[in-house]
């Protein structure tokens, strides 16, 4: 869930507040699978008065042609196990 740019958050400039056809724009790579934008006024948690504008969205990337494994990047080996740790005696 987003803040839309209608938010009154949205004048906080440590607030990102979007307008909805830019977070559909953003995610066109996506399959949208729920998409819900709902503006109205209603208080916070706290009880103080606000104006929301709620951008609600459930989006899945879409199927893609596999990227040949590069060449630089290696396989995650793991890590020693206590068993191939020395023992100390104290």
């Amino acid at each position: 869930m987003l803040f839309g740019d209608h938010d009154e958050s949205a004048s906080d400039p440590t607030m990102t507040c979007l307008p909805p056809d830019r977070v559909r724009a953003d995610l066109e790579r996506f399959e949208i699978e729920h998409w819900s934008v709902e503006e109205d006024d209603r208080p916070t948690a706290l009880d103080e008065p606000h104006h929301f504008h709620l951008i609600e969205f459930v989006a899945r990337r879409t199927a893609q042609r596999k990227r040949a494994a590069s060449p630089h990047r290696q396989m995650h080996q793991p890590g020693p196990t206590c068993a191939d740790l020395p023992e100390f005696v104290y």
